[in-house]
């Protein structure tokens, strides 16, 4: 067998298929009525693309996400997101990174290279008490509870 035969990659469509959802929320997704400001101009206002700005000025890596405007934006891509995010977590990252690279490219680098974007989730509808956590929730989006009783270095 020849070892330089090329390994054939397999894309993870429906990833990608999230990857596109999570792409076009943050880019549309206004929580303001109508997606207009209140500005006598009536530019639309979207959440997401304003907080990706505010990103670069404050150089921050983190978007932070209201699950409830997922939810409210398109239901499929919430709970694709909540079922499986394990799966999803990198294409969402690269979904922040994408939309940096279009709008703002000369933040996607630093001096030591390609920056790491993330993205968090607060908001979440469902929380867990955790010692109610079990194996089925393993690479699911989980939102716990509970109270620290002890803590050591």
């Amino acid at each position: 067998m020849d070892e330089r035969k090329q390994v054939q990659r397999i894309t993870d469509k429906f990833s990608n298929n999230i990857k596109k959802l999570f792409s076009d929320f943050l880019e549309e997704f206004s929580s303001s009525p109508e997606g207009l400001s209140s500005h006598s101009n009536a530019q639309p206002v979207h959440d997401y693309m304003h907080q990706l700005h505010n990103m670069q000025k404050e150089d921050r890596t983190t978007l932070y996400v209201d699950f409830q405007h997922v939810q409210e934006y398109k239901q499929v891509l919430a709970d694709s997101i909540a079922v499986h995010y394990y799966r999803v977590e990198p294409y969402l990252m690269q979904a922040v990174k994408g939309l940096l690279a279009k709008h703002l490219p000369d933040y996607k680098d630093d001096d030591r290279g390609e920056k790491s974007f993330f993205v968090s989730f607060h908001n979440f509808p469902e929380v867990e008490p955790i010692r109610g956590l079990k194996t089925v929730k393993v690479g699911q989006l989980t939102s716990i509870t509970g109270t620290v009783t002890r803590t050591s270095q």
